[in-house]
């Protein structure tokens, strides 16, 4: 389980620094900080482990997918719509998810 659990760490770290640089790359601009990134990363899958009572061991960390709609939702609307945008589909995921 150790070398699944280290396995699983640089998998993880390796994603969540890499997407707050490569957005930020795109929008030409330092928007997403990856400490913050990290930050809410965490606190996601806390939420998420307390609603699903543990049932399922998820870490929910960044997603490449969401790099070009943050990246296209920014450069038209500014920061605050993108990150209205990121809440938004954050609740979607509980609600589908349940």
């Amino acid at each position: 389980m150790i070398i699944l659990a280290i396995q699983h760490l640089f998998g993880m770290f390796g994603a969540t620094v890499l997407v707050p640089i490569l957005a930020n790359q795109a929008a030409g601009a330092e928007v997403w900080s990856i400490g913050v990134v990290f930050t809410m990363s965490g606190v996601g899958t806390l939420i998420y482990h307390l609603c699903t009572r543990g049932k399922s061991p998820v870490y929910l960390g960044s997603s490449f997918a969401f790099i070009a709609p943050m990246v296209s939702v920014y450069l038209a609307a500014g920061v605050g719509a993108a990150q209205i945008g990121m809440v938004l589909v954050g609740v979607a995921y509980i609600v589908l998810h349940e």
